[in-house]
């Protein structure tokens, strides 16, 4: 069964599970940074979304849907460094699944990932059936997501992987320890998937500018409202007695937060854009980085519903940040 949320709710969980895939560094990477090749010499360029044969499957074959194998749970940094091989596996598959992300081709995601890592991401914990993600994904916008780097491959068995990911998902930086797990797949293959993400501290680029937000139940508070881009940190502290979002999204000429009322489903509406989100608890701090932002105004809103259902939106929680051109000379 789809987790019976409001829509509002349903967009939460997307922001969140899109900011996972819900994603960092070991050492600090900017966006963009990644090698040009895998290590089996692979362009990452050309990695599209597509299924490739792996252990025991028929090359050219249509894979079939997997059969995930119980596992033990183990500790995200676990296992040792991977041989070139498996990292560049588990190199393709996460950038397999950011094309796939970013195509909105969710058959073929749900052939990358466990259930796990579907409950994790979109359906708040436990396992979400692939059937139930599937009904779902049709009212998720496309939001792009591209890989900035993976390293620190590890394996942990012959069954069982890791590696340290960031991600940029819409303007947002992310950071992660993915797990991954070797599946049985119905044809008598077996496949790498995705079956969680650990979120990790991020690291912001060193030039970013820094704005102060301060949330409480009905309102935002920016020091400053203006600043220089193209790499912002919005440093969220939630004052207020229950969660709050800070969600950015860039609005098209003619469009206001009123869209966000009105059309109140899992997707965004026409003309709104997704640019990054994080959820603060009551007293809760968190830093929401963003990178490549053009100059221009961007809304920052709370849809987080109240105990009847009311989008703090409504409650007059929006605010404008205008980006401008970084300084030359």
């Amino acid at each position: 069964m789809i987790p019976k949320t409001s829509g509002v709710g349903r967009r939460r969980a997307m922001a969140l599970g899109l900011t996972l895939a819900a994603a960092i560094l070991v050492a600090a990477a900017e966006p963009g940074a990644a090698a040009a090749k895998l290590q089996d010499g692979t362009d990452v360029t050309n990695i599209a979304c597509a299924l490739t044969a792996e252990v025991g499957d028929e090359v050219g074959a249509t894979p079939e849907a997997p059969v995930e194998s119980p596992v033990a749970e183990a500790s995200p940094v676990a296992g040792q460094p991977a041989d070139a091989a498996t990292a560049a596996a588990i190199e393709t598959l996460v950038r397999t699944l950011a094309a796939c992300l970013s195509d909105g081709q969710s058959d073929t995601v749900v052939q990358l990932v466990t259930e796990r890592y579907l409950g994790q991401v979109y359906g708040g914990g436990g396992r979400l059936p692939r059937a139930d993600y599937l009904a779902l994904a049709p009212d998720l916008p496309k939001v792009p997501v591209t890989v900035s780097v993976v390293t620190d491959v590890r394996r942990e068995s012959a069954d069982r992987a890791n590696a340290d990911v960031v991600t940029v998902v819409g303007n947002q930086l992310v950071h992660g320890r993915w797990t991954f797990v070797r599946t049985a797949t119905a044809a008598g293959g077996s496949r790498w998937q995705v079956d969680a993400v650990t979120p990790l501290p991020v690291v912001a680029p060193p030039e970013a500018s820094r704005v102060e937000v301060g949330l409480s139940d009905d309102k935002f508070a920016l020091s400053p409202g203006t600043v220089a881009g193209p790499d912002v940190v919005l440093t969220g502290t939630n004052t207020g007695k229950e969660d709050h979002e800070m969600l950015v999204a860039h609005l098209d000429r003619g469009v206001s937060t009123d869209a966000l009322l009105r059309e109140p489903g899992p997707g965004l509406p026409d003309g709104v854009t997704f640019i990054g989100q994080v959820t603060i608890p009551p007293g809760g701090q968190a830093d929401l980085v963003l990178v490549g932002l053009a100059p221009g105004s961007y809304a920052i809103v709370c849809l987080l519903p109240t105990e009847d259902g009311t989008p703090h939106l409504a409650l007059g929680m929006k605010a404008r940040l205008r980006i401008t051109a970084p300084a030359t000379g």
